[in-house]
Formats: C-alpha cells, structure tokens, sequence
C-alpha cells in the first residue's frame, strides 16, 4: 500500500485566491487603508499565511495589526461562506484521481487552513467524500499559532498508521517548498504542481506537472 500526502490550496483546488483577494481589499477598505492586493500579487502571495499578505502591503504596520487584519478577514469567511463558494472550484481531475487512489492507497490531506473552515472548503467542492475525519489535518498556522508543522504531522500519520509491512511508497503532491520540505523528511516523492496558466512556485524539484493524472502513474 502507498501513502498519497495531500495539500488542498493550489491543488486540489482553483479560484481561491480570487476570494483571498476580494476579502483582502474588502477589510483593507473598511479599515481605511488605500492599498490593495492586485491580482498579480495575489496569485504571487497566494499560500503564504494572510498576515503575511498584510505584512507585504503594509509593512509599517506593527505585527499585532497583521493579526488583527486577518482575523477579520477570517470572519468575514466565517460568516459570510458565500464570498467563498462564489469562486471557488474543484481542481481539474482531482475527483478522478482521489477515487482512484482510494481503490488502491492510502491518502491524507494536510492543510494550513483552520479546520473549519477547510472542512467547508473540502465540502463545497465535493472532496470531502474522499477523506474521513481521520484523513484530514489542519495547522491553522494562518493563525500564526500551529500546534504542529505538516511535516510533523505526516510524520505523526506515518508512525501511528503503518499498514502491515510499512508503506511501500509515499507520495506527495504539492505547490510550495513546504511541501517538498516534508516530502523530503519522509524519504517521499515530490510532484511540484501548478494549474495551467500559473507559474510553479520556486522549488528545486524534478518532478513539475500542470495535470493532476500525472499522478495516476504513481498508483
């Protein structure tokens, strides 16, 4: 049995970073500031903590004003879950892929999100069916307060999950040298993806691909 290791943002799904930068410029209004993230920056910011978003546009800002940015930022996804849902998408194939390695595999999600929220991601674009509560990690280091990095928490999955024998292989497949990071501490293969006409995030990685069957090779 192999084990996929699964980011959600920037893989699994598309358009987020729309609604990233729409609340973004919606609080940065509000609160009286005439900066506002572009589109380009957007994308290029895209995956980074929200803080750091604030720490970019408004870097003399203290960090505790960072913080309190983004966290009205998170109520305004919080409470307002149609924002989201008006652009967000699933990611191209990922339905096909994810069944299919279920058949086979092992797989699990971890994701930077807090885990509400990304539970209403995961729901709105009809993957939730494809990991049980078991299956899904968060960090919540948007929140700059993570209990456990990814790696550490892959690590954790791999220790306390082993099937008989070990896994045979682990793959993970993600957008940001984070990823790779854990890949690499897990003696896993790393698969760098980006959607079609986004520009893959700097990372020494060999393996770069644009369509999420690629993956189906490795099952």
């Amino acid at each position: 049995m192999k084990l996929f290791v699964w980011d959600f943002h920037g893989v699994l799904e598309k358009n987020n970073e729309r609604a990233a930068q729409f609340i973004t410029n919606k609080i940065l209004k509000e609160a009286g500031y005439k900066e506002r993230l572009t589109k380009k920056t957007g994308d290029e910011l895209y995956g980074k903590r929200w803080f750091q978003y604030f720490e970019y546009l408004l870097p003399n800002e203290t960090h505790e004003r960072h913080m309190e940015l983004t966290y009205k930022c998170f109520d305004v996804g919080d409470f307002h879950p149609e924002i989201v849902e008006k652009y967000i998408r699933t990611a191209p194939w990922a339905k096909m892929v994810l069944r299919k390695i279920a058949k086979k595999h092992d797989q699990i999600l971890i994701s930077n999100t807090h885990r509400v929220a990304l539970d209403r991601f995961l729901k709105s674009v009809e993957l939730d069916k494809f990991f049980t509560a078991d299956k899904i990690f968060s960090t919540d280091s948007h929140r700059n307060i993570p209990a456990k990095s990814k790696t550490e928490v892959a690590m954790d999955y791999v220790k306390n999950n082993p099937p008989v024998g070990g896994f045979d292989d682990i793959i993970v497949i993600g957008d940001a040298v984070e990823e790779m990071n854990l890949a690499k501490k897990l003696d896993a293969k790393f698969f760098l993806y980006a959607h079609k006409g986004k520009n893959f995030r700097e990372c020494d990685c060999d393996n770069k691909i644009r369509d999420l069957r690629d993956i189906i090779r490795q099952i």
